[in-house]
């Protein structure tokens, strides 16, 4: 598994759970980072990349041309 969402990820059996705990966030501030809500900054893209296995990168957060703002 490479180059997905977050939410990608999660619906293929990942859960906000496992980011939230990872980043050491709250499970709300995961959920936004999953549902496109809120961009996660820079300092928690680490460990968003391990707790996927690298599927979720921080160029999976940049939004592409194209794409709505």
């Amino acid at each position: 598994m490479a180059d997905m969402t977050l939410r990608e990820w999660i619906n293929n059996g990942g859960s906000i759970r496992q980011i939230q705990q990872a980043a050491g966030v709250h499970y709300v501030t995961a959920w936004k980072w999953a549902s496109s809500r809120k961009i996660p900054s820079w300092k928690h893209i680490p460990a968003i990349e391990r707790a996927t296995n690298g599927a979720v990168t921080a160029a999976d957060f940049v939004p592409q041309q194209g794409d709505a703002a």
